[in-house]
């Protein structure tokens, strides 16, 4: 009876030993990292990494993103013009172009009223789809502007 056990116990170790690179490799298989960066343009408006409006953002690395998630930034924006300005957002030289198929990006400051001097803080969120069509790299020009 032991040796019957014994069998059956170095029988499932061997399928498990077996079977166990094949289910690490699928899992895997479907894992895929985007690396993404954006170039920002303000428009009558300075846009700062911190609510002192000391260090003005140029460009957001957004890192290492999987498909199906989402990062958000947070940024400032200080009117710096003596009249009140309306926020707007668009993006522009998507490389490659049709990662607009599978990326986006939304923010919470739409059409949002700022007052001269004003200050409000901004989060900016990048959307990925869950499949990505072979997507592995991207960058794009965020635009962002101030009208008044």
């Amino acid at each position: 009876m032991k040796q019957s056990h014994a069998i059956v116990a170095f029988v499932l170790v061997v399928a498990i030993v077996a079977v166990l690179p094949l289910l690490v490799s699928s899992v895997l298989q479907f894992r895929a990292e985007i690396a993404s960066a954006a170039t920002l343009k303000a428009v009558g408006i300075g846009v700062y990494k911190d609510a002192a409006c000391t260090a003005q953002v140029s460009q957001i690395d957004w890192g290492v993103l999987e498909p199906g998630n989402n990062k958000t930034v947070t940024v400032y924006i200080r009117n710096e013009s003596n009249v009140p300005v309306t926020l707007t957002l668009e993006t522009a030289d998507w490389n490659p172009a049709n990662a607009t198929q599978v990326v986006s990006l939304t923010w919470d400051q739409e059409n949002a009223q700022v007052n001269p001097a004003s200050v409000v803080s901004a989060n900016l969120t990048l959307h990925v789809a869950a499949e990505t069509s072979g997507l592995s790299t991207f960058t794009f020009t965020i635009i962002i502007t101030g009208t008044g």
